[in-house]
C-alpha cells in the first residue's frame, strides 16, 4: 500500500474534516512505532513521510497486515472528535490488526532459527 492509498482509503471510509497532512501525521505516528518496535531501528534511521514529495511511497507493512494504517488513522480520527465508544471499538480492531502483523513479521524474520547448536561431546 502507498501512502496516498492509505489516506484515500480512511477518507472513503471515514469522512472526516481533518486534512491530508494530518492524516499523514497518525500514518507516520504508526510508522514509527512499527520501525522502532518491530524492525528495531534507532530513531535517526526512522523513515517519516512528507505528503507531497512522498505520497507515492510504498509503506513498510506488506499486504494483508497494512490494513493496520487505516484502522489506527479511523481511530485517532475517532480520538479527536471525542468519539469514545466509537475510538474503542476502531483502537481494538487496530490492536488486533497490529498484533497479527507483528506476529507474522516475527514468523517470517525468527533470529532465532538462525541459530545452530553444536554438540561438541
Amino acid at each position: 500500500m502507498k501512502v496516498i492509498e492509505a489516506i484515500e482509503q480512511v477518507k472513503r471510509q471515514k469522512p472526516n474534516p481533518y486534512n491530508d497532512e494530518a492524516l499523514l501525521d497518525w500514518l507516520n505516528e504508526l510508522e514509527a512505532q512499527m520501525q522502532s518496535e518491530v524492525l528495531h531501528r534507532e530513531a535517526d534511521d526512522i523513515i517519516q513521510y512528507k505528503w507531497v514529495e512522498d505520497n507515492e511511497e510504498k509503506l513498510l507493512i506488506p499486504a494483508p497486515y497494512d490494513r493496520c494504517y487505516v484502522s489506527y488513522i479511523e481511530a485517532k480520527i475517532d480520538f479527536n472528535n471525542q468519539e469514545w465508544a466509537s475510538y474503542n471499538n476502531t483502537m481494538y480492531q487496530h490492536n488486533a490488526d497490529y498484533e497479527e502483523f507483528k506476529r507474522w513479521y516475527m514468523r517470517e524474520n525468527n533470529p532465532v532459527a538462525e541459530i545452530k547448536i553444536t554438540n561438541y561431546w
